[in-house]
């Protein structure tokens, strides 16, 4: 057996020896090893793509017969990709991926986009609801990950597969189809740096009104206020490894600290005046769904993070919510957070070194300026009907309808079949300038409360009607439905 190879066996029986299910392998048969390590091998795909937990990557594998090539499905909410594997394990170091092993998880990817489950086994058939959400998501992609225990190139008839299935399912506006081919020393280096390449990952991170930094370029980034008490916490549970890519640590009980410290004590809700702020680099940024609909609040997820700017800032905050939470937590400090995962190598070098240069600030107009939104709440007032435009609350129910709603109800009962594309596409570019479409096509002098409330009910009684239909179809029919949903809802409501 291949030395990394070996190591690497050894690691996986540490790992995951009570986590994989093996029991449609015989445990004396010549291939319960191989098939062992193969799957330890899909499930550290998604630990190392996805940073989860050994135990929740084992419960993700479904390797066995029927798999159709699918050794590992992994729904990430986080990022919005449905993670689809294919392992090999060979002992010698030399085995890739055959071109036969490459056709059928390729054909076992278009059975998934196809959401056809027929042919596929139980371990899939149970991912069976998670698989078609993602699939059915507007906001998601499927990332397809090849992994072997070979530092050899991956066969051109394996690649070309991989790049045919991509260029039929994306298009110059929408890259649906990812892809990541995970070679020996990849999988070698990251569980021999495992111990000291833990990334800080901060979740639901909460940045209130929220704005996008413009480079120019495709690094990008985001910045707005956010809460002293977030700070404190952070500071609490990784210390100094939060300034990790820093110039300085926090230098703890100095003249400018203890003014930080006294500041928060004293006059918290001043804060931000006085304060300059952090800068935060992040390996990978994501910006969730909720509370989407504006600025007020932006709910993120940041990888890999390091303070580049405002160390001593952080650390005052950490210590000060020691002795005064109560006070701390009124404050709040100005943030930038900015990613590098597209970015050029020496970017976040740059940013650090150079962290006083201004960037350029993009604002957008929003939909709560339009005075013929305020107008339609009260009218529907009138009706007892409460209609949400501001804060981005997406309730529904009977009487309580949302701006979204609206926004897919008005747009597909008109007859612009352009418009009701966008509104499959990209509905969020509807809100991007209020001033001129294809914002002014559904919201204008024409609109009406009784127009609103009224295709609002047609698309709820079409989305529960279409629900149904795909629960009881599959295949073309199902997809049909589902990527056809806004002009089928268009030729419904007119």
């Amino acid at each position: 057996m291949n030395v990394q190879v070996m190591r690497i066996a050894t690691k996986f029986r540490e790992m995951f020896s009570d986590e994989i299910d093996m029991t449609d392998v015989e445990t004396t048969s010549e291939k319960y090893e191989n098939s062992f390590n193969s799957r330890c091998l899909a499930a550290y795909a998604l630990v190392m793509q996805c940073g989860i937990d050994n135990e929740i990557a084992a419960k993700c594998v479904t390797d066995g017969y029927h798999d159709c090539g699918i050794d590992a499905v992994f729904k990430d909410e986080n990022s919005k990709i449905l993670y689809v594997v294919q392992a090999k394990w060979s002992n010698d170091g030399n085995g890739t991926i055959s071109q036969g092993d490459s056709l059928k998880y390729v054909a076992g990817i278009e059975k998934i986009l196809n959401m056809d489950f027929n042919d596929f086994n139980d371990k899939v058939k149970k991912k069976q609801l998670e698989i078609e959400s993602a699939v059915t998501a507007m906001d998601y992609q499927i990332k397809m990950i090849i992994i072997y225990t070979s530092n050899n190139e991956c066969p051109n008839e394996t690649i070309n597969g991989i790049d045919s299935i991509k260029q039929r399912i994306n298009d110059e506006c929408n890259e649906l189809l990812l892809s990541d081919i995970v070679k020996l020393s990849d999988v070698y280096d990251s569980l021999a740096n495992a111990t000291i390449n833990q990334d800080i990952v901060l979740d639901d991170v909460i940045i209130n009104d929220w704005g996008v930094i413009q480079e120019g370029t495709a690094e990008r980034g985001y910045y707005g206020m956010i809460s002293a008490s977030d700070i404190a916490i952070w500071w609490k549970d990784y210390g100094n490894k939060l300034l990790a890519k820093n110039i300085r640590f926090f230098k703890g009980d100095t003249e400018v600290n203890n003014g930080i410290v006294k500041c928060l004590k004293e006059n918290p809700e001043k804060f931000c005046y006085y304060n300059n702020g952090i800068k935060i680099l992040a390996n990978k940024i994501t910006r969730k769904l909720a509370h989407s609909t504006d600025r007020k609040n932006g709910l993120f997820r940041l990888e890999g993070v390091s303070i580049v700017n405002g160390a001593q800032t952080t650390g005052s905050i950490g210590r000060a919510y020691v002795g005064n939470p109560e006070e701390v937590e009124k404050a709040k400090l100005m943030v930038q957070v900015i990613s590098l995962e597209d970015s050029a190598e020496d970017f976040g070098n740059t940013i650090t070194k150079l962290s006083n240069t201004q960037n350029k600030i993009e604002n957008k107009a929003f939909a709560s300026m339009d005075l013929l939104q305020e107008k339609l709440r009260k009218d529907l007032m009138m009706d007892g009907i409460e209609y949400i435009f501001k804060d981005g609350d997406t309730s529904s129910g009977d009487k309580i309808c949302n701006i979204d709603e609206a926004v897919v109800a008005i747009g597909c009962y008109k007859s612009d079949v352009s418009l009701v594309a966008l509104i499959k596409r990209a509905v969020g570019s509807i809100f991007e300038d209020i001033s001129k479409q294809p914002y002014k096509s559904i919201f204008n002098p024409s609109t009406n409360a009784y127009m609103l409330w009224n295709t609002i009910k047609v698309s709820r009684t079409f989305d529960r009607i279409n629900a149904d239909y795909q629960k009881k179809n599959n295949g073309i029919k199902k997809m049909i439905s589902v990527n056809g949903l806004r002009l089928l809802l268009n030729m419904f409501i007119e």
